[in-house]
């Protein structure tokens, strides 16, 4: 598994992301389709943007172990927009799954107030939310691995039309293809 998406996901949102992993494979199928290439790139953009949440606000959901349960760490709420805004635009580049991380922002919001009120626990948000994000993993890794199969798929078909007209002895395409 590749670890800077690991890494994105390590600094994402205080929810505890690292154990839900992330999608992609540096030594994946030889033939990455471009829409794993811009959601790979995206993730960076992402990883980017979450770390200069970091440095703004002077918080890490890495370091807010001490944190009573019921309690928010000082800069969290600011944080948590800055890293909403920053999801809100990694779901530009993945619009098929939204929806999935219009769900998470807005349940983790929700647990947020329910932390303030005493009535959850920064584990049970944790926990809640680590459910979600495990969802999302594996609806990416489907969503690359079928991007990755169509993109090979193609690369056959279009393989087989140059051998077709090699077999067929069209000048021009003999140096052509394998």
């Amino acid at each position: 598994m590749n670890a800077k998406p690991a890494l994105w996901l390590a600094l994402w949102l205080p929810w505890g992301l690292a154990a839900a992993g992330c999608t992609g494979s540096q030594s994946g199928p030889p033939q990455q389709s471009s829409m794993s290439t811009e959601l790979l790139g995206a993730r960076q953009a992402l990883d980017t943007a979450l770390h200069q949440c970091t440095t703004t606000y002077g918080y890490s959901p890495q370091q807010a172990a001490n944190i009573p349960e019921h309690a928010l760490a000082p800069n969290e709420l600011a944080w948590n927009q800055c890293a909403y805004n920053a999801v809100g635009t990694y779901e530009k580049a993945n619009p098929q799954l939204a929806p999935m991380y219009e769900k998470l922002v807005t349940s983790y919001q929700q647990m947020t107030n329910q932390i303030t009120q005493g009535t959850l626990t920064r584990s049970e948000r944790k926990a809640q939310t680590q459910q979600q994000l495990q969802a999302i993993q594996q609806a990416e890794h489907a969503e690359i691995a079928a991007a990755n199969l169509q993109q090979a798929q193609q690369n056959q078909q279009q393989q087989n039309v140059i051998d077709t007209i090699r077999m067929l002895g069209a000048p021009g395409f003999s140096g052509m293809g394998r």
